[in-house]
């Protein structure tokens, strides 16, 4: 069926829907409401909220004369009354034909936005109504689109309509499998969610249509697999044993944990297939090392390796740290950063491109197109979730059959959602110590100068702190803190006695480096800083941590940031600060669990899994809205369930086929 086919689709409205980017039928039947209004029930005096929309039952007990405001503004009220308790204001402006349709004494529908007059009376402003016998818009569950202005809403709900109820799609999930797993039958799914007879219908529905966005994807990300496989050139011929020359030097015992990851990530090298392994695992529990004896074991087998770290202050402790561990060994490592002279550059690069470097650190400059590797056999990326999809694929493709290892303490939901999929092999690693160590709490604004007195008393008492910030300096009509105003006030009036430093990402790198010694020393008490301290910091005597504006982070940023103190397992606080009436809910989240995956799993839930057939690492995608892990859960086993059912049907592996062809044009590009 084509959209001119479909009622209420004329040529200009073609036009318009080409602009929304519905360009067939079946993506006009796709494009999903952002939201529902539930016109079944009236709202109750007791739920109604200033600032709020509501709908309301209203008797109309007074209705005003017509009058003409300044620029010749023509308005009229009325006076109303909700469960003939509560007194309501109401008023069109520029309406002044809405008047006749009203009448003192009858009961009325109505929708509108609440807010108070001067004297604190309840008032709507231009509210839709309908006389209450005889309600027809007002009524049943009305389905909002993102429609830009271009279409109104009853335009709009009226194409998408006819076209649900006359577009034949193919469900993916067959008849039999819906019934074993009690899913809403499909050829409902549509009407369901465009013309819902209740809010619980329409989620059903909606769950019922991820379920089966899902299950394609899966399908087609298998098929992708099967077109671009090819198998790797297999020369990991040493044993797993060579790592004890590293292992051996190490001024601690590894974990379990630790070395389970490593027998595994070796085992992936040594297989026929590309290796892609997450390393899961909060701070401290041990990555780095983790990711260096891996490398050692790439590099006595003859391969290059890369590792990619989001700030150079993070890029320089991998490289000291390996400088330290693995130079001894006569692995030949160099770091390449944005901040060294063009001589310095071109040297390593040289070096690298002729194989005369084994292992080269460094930042977004790995992905620099100069750099070329002679024999680059394992790229490992730190801090995942600081990179896009885009970016580790770059780093990959710097030669074509490279094993890849990523590791992150909070990892981004595009990624637990390949670890539900099954796509992204996983390591865990577990924490040497508890994470209680680490008490978190949410403060309000006028808990502020208590919260700054605590840690005045903490730091004299020995300890050192870290406030962060939101903003380098001030945006004006934001009312965020800045880390340049905010330590100017800190130095000179609540810390006077005290030492402050300054610390934020675009300060020359000598000047960073030369405050972050100072602090790591123990010659600053109090650092002011915005996240450029989120990864790589390793102060022992730090124990305390404010983060101003709070809510304006992400979790797995507030996580990382929590993550740098308390790193020895003593006893450490984390403030979460929260201007005004702010929502705190996902702060509860991070004040109730130190475990990264926990917080990552909980992002999941609300953001979405992104485009997993695709590059955005959150939200919802081309191909479906918000998925969460239930959803990837429930896909996953509908998908063991009907694969041979799949295998045997043509019908829908056009559509699969198509999906696959897409992900391959996405992997090639």
């Amino acid at each position: 069926m084509e959209l001119t086919d479909i009622k209420g689709v004329g040529a200009k409205t073609l036009e318009k829907l080409g602009e929304l980017g519905v360009l067939s039928a079946q993506d006009l039947i796709d494009y999903l409401p952002s939201h529902y209004i539930d016109f079944t029930k009236y709202d109750g005096v007791t739920d109604i909220e200033e600032g709020k929309y509501a709908f309301l039952r209203i008797r109309v007990n007074r209705v005003g004369s017509l009058r003409i405001a300044k620029r010749n503004l023509k308005f009229f009220k009325a006076e109303g009354s909700i469960e003939d308790s509560v007194r309501i204001e109401l008023v069109w402006f520029n309406q002044p034909y809405m008047r006749a349709r009203l009448e003192n004494g009858e009961v009325y529908a109505m929708w509108g936005k609440l807010s108070r007059t001067d004297k604190g009376i309840f008032e709507m402003i231009n509210p839709n109504f309908e006389l209450e016998s005889e309600a027809r818009k007002l009524k049943g569950i009305m389905p909002i689109y993102r429609t830009k202005g271009l279409i109104s809403q009853s335009v709009f709900r009226g194409i998408v309509k006819n076209a649900a109820e006359n577009v034949t799609v193919e469900c993916i999930v067959k008849r039999e499998t819906e019934r074993k797993f009690s899913l809403m039958p499909f050829s409902e799914v549509y009407r369901k969610i465009h013309a819902p007879d209740t809010l619980k219908d329409a989620i059903i529905a909606e769950d019922r249509l991820a379920v089966n966005n899902c299950v394609e994807r899966i399908l087609a990300f298998k098929l992708a697999r099967e077109l671009t496989s090819c198998d790797k050139r297999n020369k990991f011929i040493e044993d797993g044993s060579v790592t004890e020359n590293v292992v051996s030097t190490l001024p601690f015992e590894l974990s379990p944990t630790q070395r389970k990851a490593i027998d595994d990530i070796i085992c992936d090298m040594k297989s026929a297939r590309h290796m892609n392994r997450i390393l899961l695992g909060d701070v401290g529990t041990g990555k780095t090392i983790v990711a260096f004896v891996t490398m050692y074991y790439a590099v006595m087998n003859g391969y290059q390796c890369s590792m990619m770290a989001p700030t150079e202050i993070l890029s320089r402790q991998h490289y000291a740290s390996a400088m330290k561990i693995l130079a001894p060994l006569g692995v030949k490592v160099a770091l390449l950063n944005a901040s060294m002279t063009k001589k310095e550059r071109e040297e390593i690069i040289t070096k690298v491109n002729n194989g005369k470097i084994d292992i080269l650190i460094g930042t977004h400059s790995l992905l620099s197109e100069e750099v070329t590797f002679c024999n680059l056999g394992y790229v490992v990326i730190d801090e995942l979730h600081k990179f896009g999809v885009k970016q580790k694929g770059k780093l990959e493709d710097k030669m074509n059959e490279t094993d890849s290892l990523v590791m992150s303490a909070t990892p981004i939901p595009r990624s637990v959602a390949l670890m539900y999929y099954g796509d992204l092999d996983v390591s865990k690693l577990e924490k040497r110590h508890s994470s209680s160590n680490v008490k978190t709490y949410i403060v309000r604004d006028d808990k502020t100068n208590g919260m700054y007195s605590h840690i005045a008393k903490c730091v004299r008492d020995g300890r050192q702190a870290y406030i962060v910030c939101p903003l380098v300096e001030d945006d004006e009509g934001n009312e965020i803190y800045s880390a340049k105003e905010l330590y100017t006030y800190l130095r000179d009036s609540v810390y006077s006695d005290l030492r402050v430093g300054l610390v934020y990402g675009k300060m020359k790198e000598e000047e960073k480096s030369r405050t972050m010694d100072a602090f790591a020393r123990g010659d600053i008490d109090v650092l002011v800083a915005t996240t450029v301290i989120e990864v790589g910091i390793d102060v022992k005597n730090a124990t305390e941590m404010i983060i101003m504006n709070a809510n304006r982070f992400g979790l797995a940023t507030l996580h990382q940031l929590r993550g740098r103190i308390g790193r020895d397992g003593s006893e450490a606080e984390c403030f979460l600060h929260v201007a005004g009436d702010a929502p705190t809910e996902r702060l509860g989240v991070l004040k109730n669990s130190s475990d990264g995956f926990e917080i990552a799993e909980y992002d999941l839930d609300k953001r979405g899994c992104g485009d997993y057939l695709g590059v955005n690492q959150s939200g919802g995608s081309k191909y479906t809205f918000i998925i969460n892990k239930k959803v990837i859960a429930l896909s996953k086993a509908v998908v063991e369930s009907m694969i041979e059912t799949y295998e045997r049907s043509e019908l829908t592996g056009e559509r699969i086929s198509r999906i696959a062809g897409e992900l391959v044009n996405i992997t090639a590009n």
